[in-house]
């Protein structure tokens, strides 16, 4: 069972600085069923805006599949360049950190407060343990993403005992110090909390993709299984999960990532709604407007057919394709199409459907994690893990299994195509900078891009955000991660 941080009487856990409205009216709001839903709802909201942010811009910016314009901004090009530092508190090392632990924070609440409603609700038991168990999947989602921001890979030490995050499980207040515990806990204490989700979700069965589910635990167990090297896990759950959900087929695929109003994907097992919401990602990425970032050179230099659905329709933006004649949104030019909605359909739906939902899991991930896993397991199963390739390559192609060709002499060879598979269908979803450190592998950039640093050199410290000063300042017990320290 994993050991949860222990809670000083000194100190202040500043991540808790958002919607700290005190506990007096915090019980008051959940004294009703209709306030424990309601926070459920502002759960996912918050998961939202973290998503359609932060746990995809991050890991992109950071990565070798993306350049920065002259448009971006300089949050952007810090993380672009690696200057990010701990007192860049209206940066990415506080706005990660704050975004994130204000998601954990309504997700406690919701485990604290929600039993205490079944005495006054005894026939709404079922409905108050089903918002509990979305509680338990969207705390382990949040400390994965923190684990994969602010510290090395789960094999960066032989027993993850290195640093890892806070792990507050209650509610927590201004005179509570929180420690950081090992890797190794936060990944048990994620473990722990989809397995205690799962119990609950595996009852009720699966229904709206905006939400958790019993499918969602288990792909995202298979992920977490994946990062920890758990290769005969993380083979176990993507099959699982392969075996009920399917791809979304060629003729559907990019419009399951730009309309999801019209089409949220056969494939898609958790996505974030960004239904009449403003999207930060889309203006990321936009290629209408002055894009902040672009595929670089290095990215669509993986893609070896023109046909390519992934290459042609979402890394190229051509207005004419757009259904623009009007020379007033932009110019054909390679640009990140995921996230773009055009104005004209924006119009046609009276803006309220013309959002970008991000993936949080999709089935395609499911390929690609069992085709890891089968190559580096005990007993490799390279045939195996080639096949799940070429379904991901043929639906991407729009042609048969049977027609596509992988050239490989063994399993190093072999890793190198699903490395390249990876950053061909994962691009810009927030995978890229965890897929290099996790493999221990350097980072470089091609030699076009216009980054200050071109290469990362694995383990850099550079490889994680720092703390934020602010926290810093405000938890005597909290640790800066090496590399940071005498950067204040």
């Amino acid at each position: 069972m994993a050991t949860g941080l222990l809670a000083g009487s000194a100190g202040c856990s500043s991540f808790l600085e958002v919607e700290d409205i005190g506990k007096s009216t915090i019980s008051s709001f959940f004294a009703e069923l209709t306030g424990l839903q309601s926070a459920y709802y502002g759960m996912y909201s918050a998961t939202y805006s973290f998503y359609d942010d932060y746990a995809v811009n991050y890991p992109d910016l950071a990565s070798d599949l993306a350049d920065t314009t002259p448009n971006a901004g300089e949050a952007q090009t810090d993380i672009y360049n690696f200057l990010a530092l701990p007192e860049d508190n209206a940066g990415y090392p506080r706005l990660v950190w704050r975004g994130a632990y204000n998601v954990v924070t309504n997700a406690n609440n919701i485990i604290h407060y929600g039993p205490n409603l079944k005495d006054d609700y005894p026939d709404d038991t079922a409905e108050i343990d089903r918002i509990i168990a979305h509680a338990y999947f969207i705390r382990a989602l949040m400390f994965l993403n923190l684990c994969n921001a602010y510290c090395q890979t789960y094999t960066y030490t032989a027993d993850a005992s290195h640093l890892g995050i806070p792990l507050p499980l209650r509610p927590m207040s201004f005179n509570d110090t929180i420690y950081r515990s090992t890797l190794q806990q936060a990944y048990a204490r994620i473990i722990e909390d989809i397995t205690t989700a799962l119990t609950t979700l595996g009852k009720t069965g699966d229904s709206d993709v905006y939400y958790a589910s019993a499918t969602a635990c288990r792909a995202l167990l298979a992920r977490v299984y994946l990062y920890m090297g758990n290769y005969g896990l993380a083979e176990q759950y993507a099959s699982e999960v392969i075996a009920k959900v399917p791809l979304t087929p060629y003729a559907d695929y990019e419009m399951m990532f730009r309309y999801p109003h019209e089409n949220k994907g056969k494939e898609t097992i958790l996505r974030m709604s960004g239904y009449d919401k403003s999207s930060s990602i889309s203006n990321l990425y936009n290629p209408s407007n002055s894009p902040k970032a672009v595929p670089s050179a290095k990215l669509l230099a993986q893609f070896d057919d023109p046909n390519d659905i992934r290459r042609l329709r979402l890394l190229h933006y051509d207005p004419i394709y757009e259904g623009y004649d009007d020379g007033t949104h932009g110019y054909e030019m390679d640009a990140c199409v995921k996230y773009y909605v055009n104005d004209k359909y924006k119009k046609d739906n009276k803006g309220l459907n013309g959002h970008s939902d991000p993936f949080v899991l999709r089935c395609s991930e499911m390929y690609l994690i069992r085709a890891e896993a089968l190559c580096n397991r005990e007993n490799p199963d390279l045939d195996g893990a080639a096949a799940d390739l070429k379904a991901l390559i043929a639906r991407a192609t729009n042609k048969s299994a049977d027609d596509i060709v992988l050239e490989y002499s063994g399993q190093n060879e072999l890793n190198a195509l699903i490395e390249r598979e990876r950053m061909r269908e994962l691009c810009f979803e927030g995978h890229r900078l965890l897929d290099i450190a996790r493999r221990h592998q350097n980072l470089v950039r091609d030699d076009s891009s216009p980054a200050t640093t071109k290469a990362l050199v694995y383990p850099d410290y550079r490889f994680v955000l720092p703390i934020c000063q602010l926290e810093m300042d405000s938890n005597s017990a909290m640790k800066q991660n090496p590399g940071y320290e005498g950067a204040e």
